[in-house]
């Protein structure tokens, strides 16, 4: 079945696609490997998922910041459970997410819009480098984006009378793997109530059964999220939580042109892709197939409700646009399937240059697009012997043998490997380093007060820094110097790095030292 002109011959499709999900699972497995760690996505959710998963740590605790949704936690948490700690396991969780959504895609655009565009989809997702290489990191990507193709499905390929209630559910489970798409939960239930006019019991169940679940669940700590949702983080603030501040943040104007620079940078042979596929419309060609639209349109109302959420935000947008950006890659391969068809009305004479152009573009794109838009993550030259997950692994084992697995440390860096040695830090720097905030107060009230909401809000500062090294010290200390530095000028951390450092130097003793792609850990152990 072909929705437009072209036609793969059978044998031919199938063993592209073979050699696609071969290339896909190849690629995957590399970027499992290969790409370098990150102590806010790989090292927090290994270790808080451990605990959590191990019923050790709630995610709403006072030392959790509140932004975030359990679903990545158990999933990732329970790679730990099964596998023990592990950063190879916690990708491959994570990594059959993301898979498993790139196969629902493809389903998709098979079923609404033939084999060719299916195909092709398959095709544009598995040379996307930077688009995959989020689905290996043991974080959320991978989950997000199965449930955003999980709901295209719905959308655009299923005929089931209860679509329109499974897309709300699909909307619900995404925003359970991450808050930040809190606004498409109301948007795809105004969507199925306003075209399910008689089927709005079962909508409005939809809607609301999933969202009481989850606040009987966790209640009264998910008012926690509160303080970082406009309107509301004034009443959350008079609660005692604040968010994790966002420091060295560019004015409105500057957010939204790096914002879109990086969408440029990122994904610019899909752009380009776009841009020509549009350009080389020619005359006598149908427009793009409904369906199609659908997605397109569903990928445009993903984005715009997330530059909303985030406030611009070029840092924290980049984060999360991986989780549906796939979607654009149907309505590409549909328009491609019709560029590289038979139109109708069109002159014979155009018809071959014109498909030789699209064909040639479509190759270029497909050829360059990893070079041009490579993994952020991922080393320039990755030597086989030292794969980022298995230096990783081996700094873990490292470290392991200078610090007694399950013994409280205190820990200035990512918690990655702290994680892979067995080693309990403090909760607040392991969240990510950005948890560290300097004090405002003026008078000793305001202290007290700001000491408290840092304390509700997964904060940390001065004073803790003190209590973890000197009032009831850890026996051990890790510290990233390199990145406390780095952080010290641009964050204003000079009183907590001067704080840090001098009681280190008092009541520690160097122990030795981990390294991992350019990362050095020095231990301290206390005299």
């Amino acid at each position: 079945m072909a929705k437009y002109g072209i036609n793969f011959p059978t044998d031919c499709s199938r063993w592209l696609i073979a050699l696609l999900l071969l290339a896909g699972a190849l690629q995957g497995g590399l970027h499992a490997a290969a790409l370098l760690t990150d102590g806010d996505s790989d090292g927090a959710h290994l270790h808080h998922g451990w605990l959590i998963m191990r019923g050790e740590l709630g995610l709403y605790d006072d030392r959790m910041t509140g932004h975030r949704t359990p679903f990545p936690y158990w999933l990732v948490g329970l790679s730990q459970i099964l596998l023990g700690p592990s950063i190879l396991a916690g990708r491959a969780f994570s990594l059959v997410a993301g898979w498993a959504g790139v196969l629902v895609l493809w389903f998709t655009s098979r079923r609404a819009l033939g084999e060719p565009a299916g195909t092709l989809t398959l095709l544009l997702l598995a040379a996307n480098a930077y688009l995959m290489s989020h689905m290996a990191v043991a974080a959320f990507h991978g989950l997000a984006f199965f449930w955003v193709a999980l709901g295209a499905w719905f959308l655009a390929a299923s005929e089931r009378p209860w679509r329109r209630e499974a897309v709300v559910l699909c909307a619900w489970g995404l925003f359970l793997t991450r808050p930040q798409f809190g606004l498409v939960v109301p948007m795809a239930g105004l969507w199925a109530l306003i075209g399910g006019r008689d089927r709005r019991w079962p909508v409005l169940a939809a809607l609301t059964l999933p969202g009481a679940a989850f606040l009987a669940a966790y209640w009264p700590g998910v008012l926690k999220m509160a303080a970082y949702i406009p309107g509301l983080d004034g009443w959350a603030a008079t609660q005692g939580w604040v968010p994790v501040p966002m420091p060295g943040e560019p004015d409105w104007g500057t957010r939204i042109w790096r914002a879109s620079a990086l969408a440029l940078r990122s994904y610019k042979a899909w752009i380009a892709l776009g841009l020509l596929g549009w350009a080389l419309w020619p005359l006598g060609y149908p427009p793009l197939h409904r369906k199609a639209k659908v997605l397109l349109w569903a990928f445009l109302a993903l984005a715009g409700s997330q530059l909303l959420v985030v406030n611009f935000s070029w840092k924290v947008a980049v984060g999360y646009f991986p989780a549906f950006a796939g979607l654009l890659a149907v309505p590409l391969a549909a328009r491609f399937a019709q560029l590289l068809g038979q139109p109708e009305n069109c002159p014979a004479g155009k018809i071959l240059p014109r498909r030789a152009v699209a064909a040639v573009v479509l190759a270029g794109a497909l050829l360059i697009g990893p070079a041009w838009s490579p993994p952020p993550n991922l080393p320039l030259r990755v030597d086989p012997a030292r794969l980022a997950a298995l230096e990783a692994e081996r700094a873990g084992r490292e470290l392991a043998r200078l610090i007694p697995p399950g013994t409280p440390v205190f820990l200035f860096g990512p918690a990655t490997v702290p994680h892979l040695a067995g080693l309990r830090p403090p909760i607040q720097p392991s969240n990510h380093l950005e948890t560290l905030v300097v004090s405002q107060a003026r008078t000793t009230e305001e202290m007290f007060a700001e000491r408290r909401r840092w304390h509700r809000s997964g904060l940390w500062g001065v004073r803790d820094v003190e209590f973890w090294l000197e009032d009831d010290p850890r026996p051990w200390a890790i510290l990233w110097r390199d990145g406390l530095l780095a952080r010290m000028d641009r964050y204003g951390w000079q009183a907590p790095a001067a704080l840090m450092l001098s009681l280190l130097e008092r009541h520690y003793a160097p122990a030795g030292t981990v390294q991992y792609h350019g990362i050095i850990l020095e231990v301290y152990r206390r005299r």
